[in-house]
Formats: C-alpha cells, structure tokens, sequence
C-alpha cells in the first residue's frame, strides 16, 4: 500500500501518490547516488524548492522607508534550521515554494572536509530536516520534484582538496601562487597571503584556493563532537590544498545547468578541472638557454629586453605588451612577470615542480574511515 511507503530519510506515512507504480520506481531510483564517495563534493547550495502547500517561512522583515517614512521595499530575512553539530542553513518563502541556501554538508554531517557530490541527494535530504524543523510535511508530488531535480538552483559551490608534503608546502603554494598567477579574463587575489582568488568580485564564478589545516584552526570543528573524530578530521586536514569553485546564476544558466536534473556526480569535477585549467602560472624561476633561438625573429628583442629585467609594461602600449604576451606564453615566457637581471641557464621551479601540477588529476578523495566512523553522509 502506497501510503504506508517511507522516502528515503523521511519517518511516517505520505501522502498518496500518483496511480501507478512508476511513480515509486522514479523516486527509488533518482535517491541512489546519495553517499557515493567521489574526490570533489557539493559545498554550498542556494536554490528554488517547488512546495504545494502554501506556507509562510521567514526570520523577520527588512523594511526600507524614504526620508518621509514611506515605505520603499520589505524583504523577508532568511530563516536559520540548526543541523549536525550547530550548523545552520537558511531557509524563506520565495513564491510558492521555499528558498533554501547553506552548506548540506556541514548540516548533515557536522563538517565540510569531504562529503558527497550529489546535489539532488543533498538537497532532499536537507530539505527534509529543514521541513521538519518548521512543521512542514510535504506532499508526494514535492518529494517527487525534489529527487527528480525539477527546480532551479542559483548557487552551487564545488570543492576538492589536494594532499601536499606538509602544512608549510600548501602555505608557500599559496604565496606563490598569489604573486605569480594569472586568469585569461580575470584577476587573481591574495588576501592575508592565506587564500588566493580569481574572480574573486566575479557575478559570474569565483575560484579560491586556501590551506585547509589553518582554517580548521582558525575555526576549529564543533566542541560537542566526539573527540575521536574531531582529531582524526584535524589531522586529515593538516596538509591539505583545498580549490572551491563557486558557480552562480548567470554562469549555471550559460553551462545549461541551471536546473539540478542536469547535475550528475561527474558535473562538478569537470566545472573544476575546467577553471584550474584556466589559471596561468608560469613559475619557471630561470630559464633554458636555447629558447631565444627557438623565438621567430620578432620576437627576440622583446624577450631580450624582458630577460633583462625591462617591465614591458611601461615600454609598450597597451595593445603591443598584450600581443607581444600572447605570442611569448607557448614558449614558456610571460612577459608580465619583471624577471630579475641575474638569469641562469637551467629550468628550475619554485616548490621543485611546477606550481599548476599540484592541483593537477581528480584531488583527495574520502579516507576510508569516514563511512566506519559516521563522518560521511
């Protein structure tokens, strides 16, 4: 009997469903990606959540009023839902159906620094808590939508992390990276020298890249969890690299992936490799004798000049060093880096290989004892 039938994670009886078996087939099948272990995962989610019932969710109004005291514009305040450990996401009414914003990960399983990539699993299993944290059953139909995908997703960050030799390599990746690399569209930022962005201002997408083991020191993970855990996550954090994608509206709806049943476990895996492939890093420290005869004769006097220790950009125009760059950069030579007078024969790097190669391949995945231990949803 279909009403006695419990959704995955959700405890009582539901609503009737459609006639037909199918329906309970589709939801079934649409639940079992959720847990999956993969070297990246889903580290926020803003969304559209589709809801028939019509109820009224905020944590009070911003109301804006002009000089006279009119009102100009309200605005409800998101609702926090406290999850695993403290952690929150936020939830409002938006239209018929409810706005969900926050980090699944965090709110099913206490942390962030690994968990799953399933953005329609994630979800569902966050809005069930969230509906019966506000004293909201939803109908079949809702259920149905959510599992299938069907609503929009406004936000979705991606992450994975990379294992270095030690806490020191990730901070001197992270300061050299921050004083060498560039975007082909967009400016890479160094704040504090702890985290480095490109695009970091962007409507569009964000890439920040920072030590994993000092954030968990500066924000240590919750003191109600067992001591055993905590330690154990702690340590696995020490000498990590972690590279965070955030994807927003504009750019969702460009890649067509504006909707979350167009997401699969592979989707965030490639948006990474596709925007890591996208820092230049030329981070050669002295370079091989042999590449001045390999330039075309045009060329020369410009890497020549720039050898030497010339900033070319105070010596060209604006469109002659951007062409001049563009025609150096497949011979390893990137002219918007003032190189030092004193130059040397042999190809060298600053952390002994190139600073790229570190975030290079499929990242970290899950350690083995993360499901042994409960710590991975």
């Amino acid at each position: 009997m279909y009403h006695q039938y419990s959704l995955p994670g959700f405890g009582g009886e539901l609503p009737s469903p459609p006639a037909g078996e199918r329906a309970v087939q589709v939801i079934l099948h649409a639940s079992t990606n959720f847990g999956t272990t993969y070297p990246w995962m889903v580290d926020w989610i803003t969304c559209d959540l589709p809801l028939s019932q019509t109820v009224e969710v905020n944590g009070g109004r911003i109301i804006a009023v002009d000089q006279h005291g009119a009102r100009e514009w309200a605005t409800d305040r998101r609702l926090p839902i406290v999850g695993s450990y403290d952690a929150n996401v936020y939830v409002r009414t938006k239209g018929s159906g409810l706005e969900l914003s926050g980090n699944p990960a965090k709110f099913l399983q206490g942390h962030n620094l690994f968990g799953s990539p399933d953005v329609r699993g994630l979800v569902y299993q966050t809005a069930l808590r969230v509906c019966a944290a506000i004293g909201v059953k939803p109908h079949y139909q809702d259920l149905s939508s959510w599992l299938a995908g069907h609503y929009n997703l406004r936000r979705v960050d991606c992450t994975r992390m990379f294992a270095l030799e030690d806490r020191e390599q990730v901070r001197r990746w992270l300061i050299a990276v921050g004083q060498i690399a560039h975007g082909r569209h967009q400016k890479v930022t160094q704040f504090d020298g702890q985290t480095v962005y490109l695009g970091k201002h962007s409507r569009r997408t964000t890439l920040k890249a920072y030590c994993k083991g000092d954030e968990l020191k500066a924000h240590p993970l919750p003191a109600e969890m067992p001591q055993r855990p905590r330690e154990r996550l702690t340590a696995h954090a020490d000498n990590k690299l972690r590279v965070e994608l955030s994807v927003r509206s504009m750019a969702l709806k460009d890649f067509g992936l504006q909707r979350a049943s167009s997401w699969t476990p592979a989707t965030g895996a490639r948006l990474l490799a596709h925007y890591i492939g996208k820092l230049e890093v030329m981070d050669t420290m002295v370079l091989e004798d042999n590449i001045a005869e390999n330039l075309p004769k045009g060329l020369q006097g410009v890497y020549y000049l720039w050898r030497g220790g010339v900033d070319l950009k105070g010596t060209m125009s604006k469109n002659a060093f951007y062409r001049r760059r563009r025609q150096l950069l497949p011979y390893g030579v990137d002219i918007a880096i003032t190189r030092p007078r004193l130059v040397e024969t042999e190809t060298r790097y600053l952390l002994g290989a190139p600073l790229k190669s570190f975030i290079e391949g499929p990242g970290e995945p899950p350690p083995m004892w993360a499901k042994r231990e409960r710590l991975l949803a």
